[in-house]
């Protein structure tokens, strides 16, 4: 009998260790600015991703599956991530503008609803910024604003269309930039 319970207490510690297995995180060193250090966490769990978030010294920014830097400005402190693949469209949810510079961080979402926001340039100035994605569909970022194109027939004849499905859903097709709030 007392095999028994043996067996069972490491059988039950194995499978509830298992069953809560946590993912594991690392930070990479971050970059200094006069806000505080500004780092990225990737988090892994049986080699997997799981979910990559930033944080301004203790204050996380944002939080997505998959966060990847597509470009940045260090010296106006201004950074260009794309979120975790949409797999319905088989391109990225979103992208994200992250301005540290502000007293304030600023977390800006944005891209075309039904079709493929891929990044495709920048063009970083102090005053303004133009973001560009793919092809040249333009957003411009002024003053802690950023502002989408307009939906119109430009929009519509070069944006990128999705990798699956039947293409682009003109009607479903909207320029859209959101502010994130800081997760909790």
């Amino acid at each position: 009998m007392h095999k028994r319970k043996t067996i069972f207490a490491v059988f039950f510690s194995v499978a509830v260790s298992v069953g809560h297995a946590a993912d594991e995180c690392k930070s990479g060193k971050g970059y200094v600015t006069e806000h505080g250090r500004f780092t990225q966490t990737h988090c892994h769990e049986n080699g997997h991703p799981t979910r990559s978030f930033l944080r301004l010294d203790s204050l996380k920014l944002i939080e997505d599956a998959q966060l990847f830097l597509l470009t940045s400005d260090n010296s106006l402190q201004r950074f260009l991530y794309s979120g975790g693949l949409d797999r319905s469209v088989a391109c990225p949810k979103n992208l994200y503008l992250i301005d540290i510079s502000l007293a304030a961080p600023k977390v800006i979402a944005f891209g075309v609803e039904g079709a493929c926001p891929e990044y495709h340039w920048a063009s970083w100035g102090k005053k303004r910024s133009v973001i560009a994605i793919k092809s040249n569909v333009r957003f411009v970022y002024e003053n802690g604003k950023l502002t989408p194109p307009p939906k119109d027939l430009a929009l519509i004849t070069t944006i990128e269309p999705p990798r699956t499905g039947s293409g682009i859903d003109e009607k479903k097709l909207q320029p859209f930039v959101r502010e994130v709030s800081p997760p909790k």
